[in-house]
């Protein structure tokens, strides 16, 4: 089930979706550097249950991530500082 979802998402930020016994959700990027953290960290948006999750992934993950607010605060934020070019594919 989540393999036919994943290998439709576009988005450059995306990680993987995330099934526990309370949530599913999906994983993408964080928006802070490992470096300067120490250690490592996602962010996960969580879902009530697998049709929103389709729905949103479906309407923002596939086709219009960089509508999508967290995309947004990444480039604005991590990758702002990027020299041009080097930008995440």
């Amino acid at each position: 089930m989540n393999d036919r979802i994943s290998e439709n998402l576009k988005c450059p930020f995306y990680k993987k979706i995330l099934r526990t016994s309370r949530f599913i959700g999906i994983e993408c990027e964080s928006l802070m550097h490992e470096e300067a953290l120490g250690f490592a960290t996602s962010h996960v948006t969580r879902f009530q249950n697998y049709h929103e999750l389709k729905d949103y992934s479906e309407l923002i993950c596939c086709e219009n991530w960089t509508d999508c607010p967290y995309y947004k605060a990444l480039m604005r934020g991590r990758y702002a500082e990027l020299p041009k070019g080097t930008e995440k594919k």
